[in-house]
């Protein structure tokens, strides 16, 4: 099977309009049948004072349609701590970091980075 129980996911709510914020749900994979992913985890969202990503404090159990259209599926590294991942900006990026080192740019966007 492609999707695993015990598997670490990101799953980005796809952007509809131009106003709609990054949204993303990192978590880990309790069960996966017909598309349909229950995933227990926590909610990042863009803060539009601050400008920066932030989490919800509590847990949350979601079933997600996968085949909806409206969500975009990232596996995770085997064995990654979704509990120790964090969002951070660099160079007009957001990337999802771990203390080991996992980093996975989580920009929306392509941008020119500086060379140097």
């Amino acid at each position: 099977m492609i999707i695993e129980p015990g598997d670490a996911m990101l799953i980005s709510h796809r952007r509809l309009f131009s106003d709609d914020t990054p949204r993303y749900f990192v978590g880990t994979v309790d069960a996966y049948q017909d598309g349909l992913v229950r995933i227990t985890g926590t909610t990042w969202l863009h803060d539009l004072i601050t400008a920066q990503m932030h989490h919800k404090e509590d847990k949350r159990t979601k079933v997600i349609a996968l085949t909806s259209g409206t969500f975009i599926a990232y596996l995770l590294p085997s064995g990654i701590n979704t509990d120790n991942l964090r969002v951070v900006y660099e160079q007009q990026h957001y990337f999802l970091c771990d203390e080991g080192g996992f980093k996975m740019d989580i920009s929306d966007r392509v941008g020119h980075r500086s060379q140097t």
